[in-house]
């Protein structure tokens, strides 16, 4: 058995040479994120953050440094086309910029695609610099998930504070290297045994669940969208690609830390409080009379799979290690959370009872430790893959009706948590002259009737503000539902924490 010191490790790429073509089989959820691609299932994800200098800007930056513009994907074209495909500079009015924060620009990004992958591609990536001091990272699932994209800010915070602002000489010619080791699947290095009979009872579980539960006992029962039928040599997806609206919430500094105390004070996380009262919100404002609910919320799986990479680089890793733990409720407690008020007299326009609200999310971060611990969904449900074909026939064939099952009617949380405003790295230093004022972070919307109707995606800095997108597909939920949950849960929040 190999040790943990080299389990999964292949050679070090290195050259010397001008350039170089990288080939390897790709990993199983590189696979499925090229059929989302493929069928045009999910535009992009997209990762922001806004950078700050006492005297100079981002645009500046990129302009004088040309090793900051260094691209590398992974089927680099014969003929040296659309190398300069990867930036893009945008001036947005500081009216729309003070409105809407960079909601307004993320929504028009949305409904940017990548292509198919050829060796005349454009890179499926692009970073958008908007009035020369937010960094919009918008990518291709394939290419990694949140946290690989947080782990690019993380590593572009870090070059901005290694560089000297003054060189003698700046070169446009900067030596391409590999020198990181490539590493097996991430599924093949799951330190959790795969069961086999868990994804039988699993399978069998969500098929009884429906028979117990449809209609108007279920979430987004109203949703509607058109049955697709998948076939891999006839994708139709300039048809039927989803096209995704956002509604946005912006929790101030000071709410955040009055929220994060109160979370504390209470034995959970900001996490578990989104999700309870998203459900709560769901039940009482929306779907009051829906019985039954079932949600994830996204893990990050980075700690939980064999590496020959040191901590740091493990948790900066660029690939796709993300799985969910699903959450099973009856909705009896989250509608009498949201409609007994205890906070009547406080004059808030949005009934909640906040102890039951707080023993509800209490009780989600419990799940949450405890199946991080015990590996029984996150970690099974990431090894599912191995259970596919070798093809891609074969994952649109087995893969799309189980995603179809499990994920109708419900809805997903995902939450990067907070960004170090100052570099972690080798740059680490308390006079860094570059630092991270703002996050965002935003999955496009998923094809109706594959993925949830609702993604809720939320970032933030640490000491500052945190911004929770909520996305949801064009024609497949009534307008006014996520703007009226959304609306909610700011009013719960606000009233459970003043």
């Amino acid at each position: 058995m190999a040790s943990p010191d080299n389990v999964g490790c292949q050679t070090p790429l290195t050259s010397s040479s001008a350039g170089f073509l990288l080939e390897h089989q790709a990993e199983r959820y590189q696979r499925m994120f090229a059929l989302y691609r493929h069928f045009g299932l999910q535009s992009n994800i997209i990762v922001a953050a806004s950078y700050s200098h006492r005297d100079l800007s981002i645009g500046h930056v990129v302009r004088q440094y040309p090793q900051l513009g260094m691209i590398h994907f992974d089927r680099l074209s014969e003929e040296k086309k659309h190398q300069n495909e990867h930036l893009e500079f945008v001036d947005l009015s500081i009216e729309d910029e003070e409105a809407r924060g960079l909601g307004s620009v993320i929504e028009r990004y949305r409904g940017m695609w990548f292509e198919e992958a050829s060796t005349d591609s454009k890179p499926p990536w692009k970073l958008i610099v908007i009035n020369a001091r937010h960094v919009l990272f918008v990518f291709d699932h394939y290419i990694t998930d949140g946290r690989g994209a947080v782990a690019f800010h993380e590593s572009l915070l870090d070059a901005l504070n290694s560089i000297d602002e003054q060189p003698d000489s700046i070169s446009s010619i900067v030596p391409v290297s590999i020198d990181q080791p490539l590493e097996d699947d991430p599924t093949e290095r799951c330190t959790t045994r795969f069961s086999l009979l868990w994804t039988i009872y699993n399978a069998v579980r969500f098929h009884v669940l429906r028979f117990l539960y449809g209609g108007a006992d279920l979430f987004f029962h109203d949703a509607t969208y058109p049955k697709r039928e998948f076939v891999y040599s006839k994708p139709s997806r300039d048809l039927h690609s989803p096209v995704t609206r956002l509604e946005s919430l912006r929790l101030d500094a000071t709410t955040m830390q009055k929220c994060l105390q109160a979370c504390r004070k209470n034995n959970t996380s900001f996490t578990s409080l989104l999700h309870t009262l998203t459900k709560v919100g769901l039940a009482v404002d929306i779907y009051p009379n829906a019985r039954f609910s079932w949600s994830q919320t996204a893990i990050d799986m980075r700690r939980e799979l064999q590496t020959c990479r040191s901590s740091l680089e493990q948790s900066r890793a660029m690939t796709n290690a993300s799985s969910a733990m699903w959450s099973f409720d009856r909705l009896g407690p989250f509608r009498q959370a949201g409609t007994v008020s205890e906070l009547a007299a406080k004059g808030s326009d949005y009934p909640v009872d906040a102890g039951l609200v707080w023993t509800l999310a209490a009780r989600h971060k419990a799940d949450l430790a405890y199946d991080l611990s015990s590996g029984k969904t996150s970690a099974q449900g990431f090894q599912a893959l191995k259970l596919i074909g070798e093809h891609q026939e074969d994952f649109a064939s087995k893969l799309l009706p189980g995603l179809s099952l499990v994920s109708r009617n419900a809805f997903s949380v995902s939450n990067l948590g907070v960004f170090c405003p100052r570099p972690e790295g080798p740059s680490a230093s308390p006079d860094a002259r570059w630092k991270v004022c703002g996050m965002e972070f935003s999955g496009g919307a998923i094809l109706g009737g594959v993925g949830p109707e609702l993604v809720i995606n939320a970032a933030g800095v640490l000491d500052g503000a945190c911004v929770i997108h909520a996305a949801y597909q064009q024609g497949v939920l009534r307008e006014d539902v996520v703007k009226t949950l959304m609306v909610g849960i700011e009013g719960r929040l606000k009233a459970m924490i003043e």
